[in-house]
Protein backbone atom coordinates (compact mmCIF):
# COMPACT_ATOMS: atom_id res chain seq x y z
CA UNK A 1 0.00 0.00 0.00
CA UNK A 2 1.74 3.31 -0.97
CA UNK A 3 1.52 5.87 1.40
CA UNK A 4 1.32 9.78 0.13
CA UNK A 5 1.78 12.67 2.25
CA UNK A 6 0.14 15.86 0.74
CA UNK A 7 0.62 19.26 1.89
CA UNK A 8 -1.40 22.25 1.60
CA UNK A 9 -0.06 26.14 2.51
CA UNK A 10 -1.59 29.61 1.43
CA UNK A 11 0.38 31.90 -0.53
CA UNK A 12 2.80 33.75 1.20
CA UNK A 13 1.67 37.53 1.80
CA UNK A 14 4.38 40.41 2.68
CA UNK A 15 3.91 43.30 3.99
CA UNK A 16 5.55 45.82 1.80
CA UNK A 17 5.24 48.72 4.61
CA UNK A 18 6.68 46.36 7.39
CA UNK A 19 9.45 45.12 4.60
CA UNK A 20 10.51 48.73 4.27
CA UNK A 21 10.90 49.37 7.85
CA UNK A 22 12.52 45.74 8.21
CA UNK A 23 14.99 46.99 5.29
CA UNK A 24 15.69 50.56 7.04
CA UNK A 25 16.96 48.42 9.97
CA UNK A 26 14.07 48.77 12.90
CA UNK A 27 14.23 46.44 15.13
CA UNK A 28 11.97 43.40 16.03
CA UNK A 29 10.15 44.64 19.12
CA UNK A 30 9.83 48.23 17.78
CA UNK A 31 7.77 46.17 14.59
CA UNK A 32 6.12 44.36 16.50
CA UNK A 33 5.29 47.79 18.40
CA UNK A 34 4.33 49.50 15.52
CA UNK A 35 1.70 46.75 14.57
CA UNK A 36 0.51 46.80 17.92
CA UNK A 37 -0.21 50.37 17.62
CA UNK A 38 -1.29 50.43 13.95
CA UNK A 39 -3.47 47.82 13.74
CA UNK A 40 -4.98 47.77 17.36
CA UNK A 41 -4.00 43.80 17.60
CA UNK A 42 -3.28 42.64 21.18
CA UNK A 43 0.56 42.27 21.57
CA UNK A 44 0.94 38.66 21.49
CA UNK A 45 -1.02 38.66 17.79
CA UNK A 46 1.04 41.84 16.56
CA UNK A 47 4.41 39.66 17.68
CA UNK A 48 3.51 36.42 15.84
CA UNK A 49 2.69 38.41 13.03
CA UNK A 50 6.23 40.12 12.64
CA UNK A 51 7.99 37.04 13.34
CA UNK A 52 6.44 35.26 10.38
CA UNK A 53 6.98 38.06 8.00
CA UNK A 54 10.80 38.64 9.53
CA UNK A 55 11.09 34.49 8.79
CA UNK A 56 9.59 35.35 4.98
CA UNK A 57 12.08 37.93 4.62
CA UNK A 58 14.91 36.27 5.72
CA UNK A 59 13.79 33.63 3.18
CA UNK A 60 13.73 36.38 0.72
CA UNK A 61 16.45 38.07 1.49
CA UNK A 62 18.79 35.57 -0.07
CA UNK A 63 16.59 35.46 -3.92
CA UNK A 64 17.05 39.41 -3.54
CA UNK A 65 21.13 39.48 -3.68
CA UNK A 66 19.81 37.63 -7.78
CA UNK A 67 17.41 40.27 -8.34
CA UNK A 68 17.05 39.12 -12.34
CA UNK A 69 16.50 35.46 -10.70
CA UNK A 70 14.40 36.49 -8.40
CA UNK A 71 11.68 38.21 -10.96
CA UNK A 72 12.28 34.94 -12.97
CA UNK A 73 10.88 33.06 -10.06
CA UNK A 74 7.13 32.09 -10.23
CA UNK A 75 6.99 29.25 -8.25
CA UNK A 76 8.37 29.82 -4.70
CA UNK A 77 7.18 33.50 -5.16
CA UNK A 78 3.81 33.51 -6.64
CA UNK A 79 4.01 37.54 -6.97
CA UNK A 80 3.29 40.09 -9.53
CA UNK A 81 5.57 41.94 -11.70
CA UNK A 82 4.98 44.97 -9.48
CA UNK A 83 4.95 43.48 -6.23
CA UNK A 84 8.60 41.87 -7.21
CA UNK A 85 9.94 45.57 -8.01
CA UNK A 86 8.32 47.64 -4.92
CA UNK A 87 10.76 44.82 -3.19
CA UNK A 88 13.89 44.99 -5.39
CA UNK A 89 13.15 48.51 -5.18
CA UNK A 90 13.09 49.01 -1.25
CA UNK A 91 15.55 46.28 -0.98
CA UNK A 92 18.13 48.58 -3.12
CA UNK A 93 17.25 51.56 -1.56
CA UNK A 94 20.06 53.94 0.25
CA UNK A 95 20.31 56.96 2.47
CA UNK A 96 22.16 59.62 0.82
CA UNK A 97 24.22 60.49 3.71
CA UNK A 98 25.62 56.85 3.87
CA UNK A 99 26.41 56.61 0.49
CA UNK A 100 28.06 59.93 0.84
CA UNK A 101 30.52 58.85 2.96
CA UNK A 102 31.24 55.91 0.85
CA UNK A 103 32.07 57.63 -1.90
CA UNK A 104 35.81 57.80 -3.00
CA UNK A 105 36.59 54.71 -1.50
CA UNK A 106 36.58 50.78 -2.68
CA UNK A 107 33.66 48.98 -0.90
CA UNK A 108 35.76 46.81 0.04
CA UNK A 109 37.97 48.54 2.02
CA UNK A 110 35.01 48.89 4.47
CA UNK A 111 35.25 46.80 7.64
CA UNK A 112 33.14 45.98 10.45
CA UNK A 113 34.70 48.92 12.23
CA UNK A 114 34.19 51.39 9.70
CA UNK A 115 30.50 50.38 9.27
CA UNK A 116 29.75 50.60 12.73
CA UNK A 117 31.31 54.00 13.63
CA UNK A 118 29.16 55.17 9.81
CA UNK A 119 25.93 53.90 11.91
CA UNK A 120 26.85 55.54 14.92
CA UNK A 121 27.66 58.71 13.56
CA UNK A 122 24.86 59.54 11.32
CA UNK A 123 21.98 57.58 13.48
CA UNK A 124 21.27 54.89 10.83
CA UNK A 125 20.75 51.39 12.79
CA UNK A 126 23.84 49.26 12.08
CA UNK A 127 21.43 46.67 10.02
CA UNK A 128 20.54 48.80 7.25
CA UNK A 129 23.89 50.30 7.27
CA UNK A 130 25.13 46.99 7.09
CA UNK A 131 22.51 46.21 3.67
CA UNK A 132 23.26 49.55 2.02
CA UNK A 133 26.96 48.62 2.02
CA UNK A 134 26.54 45.12 0.62
CA UNK A 135 24.43 45.70 -1.78
CA UNK A 136 27.22 48.51 -3.30
CA UNK A 137 29.98 45.56 -3.04
CA UNK A 138 27.68 43.33 -4.62
CA UNK A 139 26.77 45.59 -7.79
CA UNK A 140 30.27 46.65 -7.86
CA UNK A 141 31.48 43.37 -8.03
CA UNK A 142 29.34 41.80 -10.75
CA UNK A 143 29.62 44.79 -13.20
CA UNK A 144 32.88 46.20 -12.94
CA UNK A 145 34.32 43.76 -15.38
CA UNK A 146 31.74 43.24 -18.28
CA UNK A 147 32.43 44.72 -21.51
CA UNK A 148 29.88 46.08 -24.69
CA UNK A 149 27.61 47.56 -22.35
CA UNK A 150 26.85 50.78 -20.63
CA UNK A 151 27.32 50.40 -16.98
CA UNK A 152 23.63 51.98 -16.18
CA UNK A 153 22.40 49.01 -18.60
CA UNK A 154 24.81 46.34 -16.87
CA UNK A 155 23.03 47.45 -13.26
CA UNK A 156 19.07 47.56 -14.82
CA UNK A 157 19.84 43.86 -16.25
CA UNK A 158 20.89 42.10 -13.53
CA UNK A 159 19.56 44.08 -10.67
CA UNK A 160 15.94 44.76 -12.22
CA UNK A 161 16.49 48.41 -10.98
CA UNK A 162 14.78 51.69 -12.86
CA UNK A 163 16.87 54.28 -14.23
CA UNK A 164 17.59 56.82 -11.82
CA UNK A 165 18.56 53.54 -9.55
CA UNK A 166 20.90 52.58 -11.76
CA UNK A 167 22.20 55.75 -12.47
CA UNK A 168 22.97 56.74 -9.32
CA UNK A 169 24.76 53.59 -8.09
CA UNK A 170 26.88 53.90 -11.93
CA UNK A 171 27.80 57.26 -11.00
CA UNK A 172 28.51 55.97 -7.45
CA UNK A 173 30.70 53.27 -9.05
CA UNK A 174 32.54 55.40 -11.54
CA UNK A 175 33.29 57.73 -8.45
CA UNK A 176 35.04 54.64 -5.94
CA UNK A 177 36.81 53.64 -9.19
CA UNK A 178 38.50 56.67 -10.20
CA UNK A 179 38.79 57.06 -6.78
CA UNK A 180 37.86 60.94 -6.94
CA UNK A 181 38.34 62.81 -3.78
CA UNK A 182 35.62 64.26 -1.97
CA UNK A 183 36.70 64.25 1.44
CA UNK A 184 38.72 68.39 1.35
CA UNK A 185 37.56 70.66 4.04
CA UNK A 186 36.03 72.93 0.69
CA UNK A 187 34.00 70.03 -0.02
CA UNK A 188 32.99 68.75 3.29
CA UNK A 189 29.05 70.88 3.08
CA UNK A 190 28.20 69.14 0.01
CA UNK A 191 25.94 66.42 -0.37
CA UNK A 192 25.36 63.12 -2.42
CA UNK A 193 23.31 64.67 -4.88
CA UNK A 194 26.04 67.31 -5.64
CA UNK A 195 28.61 64.77 -6.30
CA UNK A 196 26.03 62.31 -8.20
CA UNK A 197 25.24 65.26 -10.58
CA UNK A 198 28.96 65.80 -11.55
CA UNK A 199 29.60 61.99 -11.91
CA UNK A 200 26.60 62.56 -14.39
CA UNK A 201 28.29 65.50 -16.15
CA UNK A 202 32.07 63.68 -16.12
CA UNK A 203 30.26 60.57 -18.11
CA UNK A 204 28.09 62.59 -20.34
CA UNK A 205 31.00 64.72 -21.50
CA UNK A 206 34.46 63.71 -20.78
CA UNK A 207 34.12 59.92 -21.64
CA UNK A 208 34.39 58.11 -24.82
CA UNK A 209 31.44 57.49 -26.57
CA UNK A 210 33.25 54.54 -28.64
CA UNK A 211 34.52 52.51 -25.76
CA UNK A 212 33.37 49.34 -25.28
CA UNK A 213 34.12 49.18 -21.27
CA UNK A 214 31.22 49.10 -19.04
CA UNK A 215 33.02 51.44 -16.50
CA UNK A 216 33.64 54.88 -18.77
CA UNK A 217 37.44 55.81 -19.16
CA UNK A 218 38.21 59.37 -20.34
CA UNK A 219 38.16 59.99 -23.83
CA UNK A 220 41.94 60.39 -24.67
CA UNK A 221 41.45 62.04 -27.72
CA UNK A 222 39.37 64.93 -26.07
CA UNK A 223 42.43 65.70 -24.00
CA UNK A 224 45.25 65.55 -27.28
CA UNK A 225 42.73 67.77 -28.56
CA UNK A 226 42.66 70.31 -25.79
CA UNK A 227 46.37 70.16 -25.01
CA UNK A 228 46.99 70.72 -28.74
CA UNK A 229 44.49 73.99 -28.67
CA UNK A 230 46.46 74.79 -25.47
CA UNK A 231 49.92 74.87 -27.38
CA UNK A 232 49.27 76.35 -30.53
CA UNK A 233 46.70 78.99 -29.02
CA UNK A 234 46.86 79.51 -25.47
CA UNK A 235 50.64 79.19 -24.70
CA UNK A 236 51.43 81.66 -27.84
CA UNK A 237 50.88 85.62 -26.71
CA UNK A 238 49.73 86.69 -29.70
CA UNK A 239 47.24 84.15 -30.57
CA UNK A 240 45.79 84.13 -26.99
CA UNK A 241 45.55 88.31 -27.35
CA UNK A 242 43.81 87.28 -30.66
CA UNK A 243 41.22 84.98 -28.67
CA UNK A 244 40.59 87.40 -26.09
CA UNK A 245 39.81 90.57 -28.47
CA UNK A 246 37.33 87.72 -30.28
CA UNK A 247 35.76 87.17 -26.97
CA UNK A 248 35.22 90.55 -25.92
CA UNK A 249 33.69 91.25 -29.35
CA UNK A 250 31.59 88.38 -29.24
CA UNK A 251 30.09 89.93 -25.69
CA UNK A 252 30.06 93.39 -26.88
CA UNK A 253 27.56 92.12 -30.15
CA UNK A 254 25.45 89.58 -27.42
CA UNK A 255 25.55 92.80 -25.11
CA UNK A 256 23.72 95.31 -27.73
CA UNK A 257 21.31 92.34 -29.05
CA UNK A 258 20.63 90.63 -25.73
CA UNK A 259 17.56 92.27 -23.73
CA UNK A 260 18.12 93.24 -20.05
CA UNK A 261 15.90 90.24 -18.86
CA UNK A 262 17.31 87.18 -18.52
CA UNK A 263 14.02 85.42 -19.52
CA UNK A 264 14.36 86.78 -22.45
CA UNK A 265 17.64 85.63 -23.88
CA UNK A 266 17.57 84.05 -27.14
CA UNK A 267 17.01 80.26 -27.30
CA UNK A 268 20.42 79.41 -28.52
CA UNK A 269 22.77 82.21 -27.80
CA UNK A 270 25.58 79.78 -27.77
CA UNK A 271 26.58 76.07 -27.98
CA UNK A 272 24.85 75.75 -24.72
CA UNK A 273 21.65 77.94 -24.07
CA UNK A 274 19.64 78.82 -21.20
CA UNK A 275 15.77 78.17 -21.14
CA UNK A 276 12.73 77.83 -18.70
CA UNK A 277 10.92 75.42 -21.05
CA UNK A 278 10.48 71.98 -19.14
CA UNK A 279 11.66 69.16 -20.72
CA UNK A 280 9.04 66.15 -21.40
CA UNK A 281 9.98 62.68 -19.99
CA UNK A 282 10.02 61.33 -23.26
CA UNK A 283 12.78 63.43 -24.63
CA UNK A 284 15.14 63.34 -21.68
CA UNK A 285 14.65 60.78 -19.06
CA UNK A 286 14.36 62.09 -15.49
CA UNK A 287 15.52 60.60 -12.14
CA UNK A 288 12.34 60.73 -9.29
CA UNK A 289 12.45 62.82 -6.31
CA UNK A 290 13.14 60.70 -3.10
CA UNK A 291 11.97 62.04 0.82
CA UNK A 292 14.76 63.97 2.42
CA UNK A 293 17.19 61.88 3.49
CA UNK A 294 16.71 59.13 1.16
CA UNK A 295 17.75 58.21 -2.30
CA UNK A 296 16.71 55.43 -4.32
CA UNK A 297 19.86 55.41 -5.27
CA UNK A 298 25.88 54.88 -20.31
CA UNK A 299 26.45 54.66 -22.62
CA UNK A 300 25.57 52.97 -26.02
CA UNK A 301 27.38 53.26 -28.83
CA UNK A 302 25.44 56.54 -29.36
CA UNK A 303 23.51 58.19 -26.72
CA UNK A 304 23.96 57.98 -23.11
CA UNK A 305 20.57 58.44 -20.67
CA UNK A 306 20.32 61.37 -19.81
CA UNK A 307 18.66 62.43 -15.76
CA UNK A 308 17.72 65.48 -14.29
CA UNK A 309 19.38 66.78 -10.94
CA UNK A 310 17.61 67.27 -8.21
CA UNK A 311 18.81 70.36 -5.73
CA UNK A 312 17.87 73.48 -3.41
CA UNK A 313 16.49 74.79 -7.33
CA UNK A 314 14.57 71.93 -8.27
CA UNK A 315 15.27 69.58 -11.20
CA UNK A 316 16.93 70.35 -14.24
CA UNK A 317 17.32 68.58 -17.67
CA UNK A 318 20.44 67.16 -18.41
CA UNK A 319 21.54 67.20 -22.00
CA UNK A 320 22.00 63.93 -23.90
CA UNK A 321 25.55 63.73 -24.38
CA UNK A 322 25.80 63.09 -27.92
CA UNK A 323 23.55 65.78 -29.32
CA UNK A 324 24.91 69.03 -29.71
CA UNK A 325 21.23 70.52 -30.39
CA UNK A 326 19.95 69.27 -26.49
CA UNK A 327 20.37 71.84 -24.41
CA UNK A 328 21.00 71.95 -20.45
CA UNK A 329 18.39 73.98 -18.21
CA UNK A 330 19.70 75.94 -15.29
CA UNK A 331 18.28 78.41 -12.90
CA UNK A 332 19.01 82.14 -14.04
CA UNK A 333 20.45 83.18 -10.51
CA UNK A 334 21.81 82.73 -7.61
CA UNK A 335 22.46 84.66 -4.51
CA UNK A 336 25.89 84.11 -2.52
CA UNK A 337 24.36 84.89 1.32
CA UNK A 338 27.18 87.31 2.69
CA UNK A 339 29.85 86.85 -0.18
CA UNK A 340 28.15 89.74 -2.37
CA UNK A 341 24.73 90.94 -3.28
CA UNK A 342 23.79 89.07 -6.68
CA UNK A 343 22.82 90.96 -10.16
CA UNK A 344 19.02 91.65 -10.07
CA UNK A 345 17.25 89.58 -12.75
CA UNK A 346 17.02 92.68 -15.01
CA UNK A 347 20.91 93.10 -15.73
CA UNK A 348 22.14 91.80 -18.85
CA UNK A 349 24.41 89.58 -17.94
CA UNK A 350 26.92 89.99 -20.97
CA UNK A 351 27.04 93.80 -20.04
CA UNK A 352 28.12 92.71 -16.74
CA UNK A 353 30.39 90.30 -18.30
CA UNK A 354 31.78 93.16 -20.59
CA UNK A 355 31.83 95.05 -17.71
CA UNK A 356 33.77 93.24 -15.26
CA UNK A 357 36.86 91.71 -18.00
CA UNK A 358 37.25 95.14 -19.13
CA UNK A 359 38.16 96.32 -15.45
CA UNK A 360 40.32 92.70 -15.23
CA UNK A 361 41.88 92.69 -18.82
CA UNK A 362 44.18 89.61 -17.48
CA UNK A 363 41.21 87.57 -15.74
CA UNK A 364 40.44 85.47 -19.78
CA UNK A 365 44.16 84.81 -20.43
CA UNK A 366 44.91 83.15 -16.46
CA UNK A 367 41.09 81.58 -16.98
CA UNK A 368 41.42 80.23 -19.91
CA UNK A 369 44.95 78.84 -19.34
CA UNK A 370 43.45 76.86 -16.17
CA UNK A 371 40.79 75.63 -17.94
CA UNK A 372 42.80 74.15 -20.33
CA UNK A 373 45.59 72.99 -18.06
CA UNK A 374 42.65 71.29 -15.85
CA UNK A 375 41.55 68.97 -19.44
CA UNK A 376 45.47 68.11 -20.39
CA UNK A 377 45.20 66.06 -16.86
CA UNK A 378 41.98 64.39 -16.72
CA UNK A 379 44.01 61.14 -18.15
CA UNK A 380 46.38 61.50 -15.07
CA UNK A 381 45.00 59.66 -12.41
CA UNK A 382 46.42 60.94 -9.45
CA UNK A 383 45.60 64.64 -10.70
CA UNK A 384 41.77 63.38 -11.77
CA UNK A 385 40.81 62.34 -8.46
CA UNK A 386 41.11 65.99 -7.08
CA UNK A 387 38.74 67.18 -9.64
CA UNK A 388 36.28 68.28 -7.23
CA UNK A 389 38.07 70.69 -5.42
CA UNK A 390 39.93 72.14 -8.17
CA UNK A 391 36.54 72.55 -10.04
CA UNK A 392 35.40 74.90 -6.42
CA UNK A 393 39.07 76.41 -5.96
CA UNK A 394 40.45 77.10 -9.88
CA UNK A 395 37.02 77.13 -11.70
CA UNK A 396 34.18 78.89 -9.27
CA UNK A 397 36.26 80.85 -7.01
CA UNK A 398 37.79 83.15 -9.34
CA UNK A 399 34.54 83.61 -10.68
CA UNK A 400 33.10 84.43 -7.28
CA UNK A 401 35.70 87.13 -6.45
CA UNK A 402 34.76 88.71 -9.90
CA UNK A 403 31.91 89.29 -8.31
CA UNK A 404 29.91 87.43 -11.05
CA UNK A 405 26.24 85.71 -10.26
CA UNK A 406 25.32 82.21 -11.97
CA UNK A 407 24.00 83.62 -14.64
CA UNK A 408 26.95 85.87 -15.92
CA UNK A 409 29.03 82.54 -14.97
CA UNK A 410 26.75 80.22 -17.42
CA UNK A 411 26.90 83.13 -20.30
CA UNK A 412 30.73 83.51 -19.55
CA UNK A 413 31.07 79.78 -20.58
CA UNK A 414 29.07 80.14 -23.18
CA UNK A 415 30.98 83.06 -24.99
CA UNK A 416 34.51 80.83 -24.24
CA UNK A 417 33.11 77.49 -25.76
CA UNK A 418 31.20 79.93 -29.04
CA UNK A 419 34.78 81.89 -29.11
CA UNK A 420 37.04 78.24 -29.00
CA UNK A 421 34.93 76.28 -31.71
CA UNK A 422 35.09 79.53 -33.73
CA UNK A 423 38.61 80.24 -33.77
CA UNK A 424 40.52 79.13 -36.89
CA UNK A 425 44.98 79.47 -36.88
CA UNK A 426 45.05 79.81 -40.76
CA UNK A 427 41.89 81.17 -42.21
CA UNK A 428 41.84 79.61 -46.01
CA UNK A 429 44.19 76.75 -45.37
CA UNK A 430 43.54 73.39 -46.96
CA UNK A 431 40.17 71.51 -46.15
CA UNK A 432 41.69 68.69 -44.88
CA UNK A 433 43.26 70.67 -42.03
CA UNK A 434 39.83 72.81 -41.58
CA UNK A 435 38.59 69.58 -40.90
CA UNK A 436 40.77 68.20 -38.59
CA UNK A 437 40.94 71.45 -36.80
CA UNK A 438 36.73 71.73 -36.34
CA UNK A 439 36.74 68.44 -35.06
CA UNK A 440 39.58 68.94 -32.63
CA UNK A 441 37.89 72.20 -31.68
CA UNK A 442 34.35 70.02 -31.21
CA UNK A 443 36.40 68.03 -28.39
CA UNK A 444 37.61 71.50 -27.00
CA UNK A 445 34.06 72.69 -26.88
CA UNK A 446 32.45 69.39 -25.31
CA UNK A 447 35.41 69.60 -22.65
CA UNK A 448 34.61 72.67 -21.33
CA UNK A 449 30.64 72.49 -21.32
CA UNK A 450 31.15 69.65 -19.14
CA UNK A 451 33.39 71.85 -17.18
CA UNK A 452 30.71 74.64 -17.30
CA UNK A 453 27.96 72.01 -15.75
CA UNK A 454 29.66 70.73 -13.54
CA UNK A 455 30.75 73.33 -11.73
CA UNK A 456 27.30 75.22 -11.94
CA UNK A 457 26.54 72.01 -10.35
CA UNK A 458 28.31 73.35 -7.52
CA UNK A 459 27.67 76.25 -7.33
CA UNK A 460 24.10 76.17 -6.08
CA UNK A 461 25.27 75.18 -3.45
CA UNK A 462 28.39 76.96 -3.24
CA UNK A 463 26.80 79.65 -0.68
CA UNK A 464 26.42 76.60 2.26
CA UNK A 465 29.67 76.01 1.55
CA UNK A 466 30.96 79.54 1.87
CA UNK A 467 28.77 79.97 5.43
CA UNK A 468 30.29 76.70 6.31
CA UNK A 469 33.96 78.11 5.75
CA UNK A 470 33.14 80.90 8.04
CA UNK A 471 31.56 80.00 10.66
CA UNK A 472 34.53 77.10 10.50
CA UNK A 473 36.68 80.32 11.16
CA UNK A 474 34.78 81.57 13.46
CA UNK A 475 34.91 78.82 15.32
CA UNK A 476 38.46 78.33 15.53
CA UNK A 477 39.24 81.99 16.55
CA UNK A 478 37.07 81.53 19.48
Amino acid sequence: MVTTAVYIADVVQYDISLFQKWAQGITNTALAELVHTDYEWPKHLAAEYVQGQLYSYEYLETFLESPSEFVAQSCLFPLDTTQKQDLIEIYYSFDSRLMRELLGKKPTSHSRKDIESLALRLKIPLASCRRQVENLKRITKRVEDVEGVTLVEEIQQKFVLPLPVASQYAHTIFINSNRLDTTKRKLAPYKFDDFDACAHVFIDFWTSSTSTLTLDDIDELMVQAVRSFKNQVVDNRVRLEELRVQLMNHLTTMANTVPGNPAALPDNPGPCSVSATPVSPGANKTSTSLPPGQSSSAKSSAVKPSLAVSSVFGSFARPASRNPDTVHRLPSQMNFFGVYNAIPPSTNPYKNLTHALEYNPAFFKQYIRTLLRIGTLLTNSTEFRSIFSVLVEKVLEPCVQLHLSQLDIECLFDTIVAVVEAYVIVPGDSTSFIEGWTRQQRLVGKFLQGVKLAALHLLQNYSRNTMFNLSLARSKNE
